[in-house]
């Protein structure tokens, strides 16, 4: 599936969502721009939206600590994904989806 991610300067870049998981009661995605590849960057997306929202609103994750603890969860889940920092996609960042398994716009699967 792929997901809309809104950048700081309003920007839409979409990104395939290898893996999910739950840690201290927070939700992290991994994800990726080109699930296809044989080497690919991935980043750590982190829910920050309210319990009542109807959308799930994403940012990357930033604090060095938090991004190696989830890291280590995601690499024991995927192998072979290689954690990066990326310049490119720090700030403000933000994927917004709806409620539910389908994403803002139109998502592929």
């Amino acid at each position: 599936m792929r997901i809309p991610f809104r950048t700081g300067d309003g920007e839409t870049v979409w990104f395939y969502v290898l893996e999910q998981t739950r840690f201290y009661g927070m939700s992290y995605l991994l994800v990726t721009e080109d699930a296809d590849a044989e080497e690919t960057e991935v980043y750590i997306l982190k829910d920050t939206s309210r319990e009542d929202s109807e959308e799930a609103v994403y940012e990357m994750v930033e604090d060095e600590q938090e991004l190696n603890a989830v890291a280590g969860l995601f690499r024991e889940l995927v192998e072979d994904a290689e954690l990066v920092e990326d310049a490119e996609f720090s700030g403000n960042e933000k994927v917004v989806e709806e409620a539910g398994d389908e994403a803002v716009g139109e998502p592929e699967k």
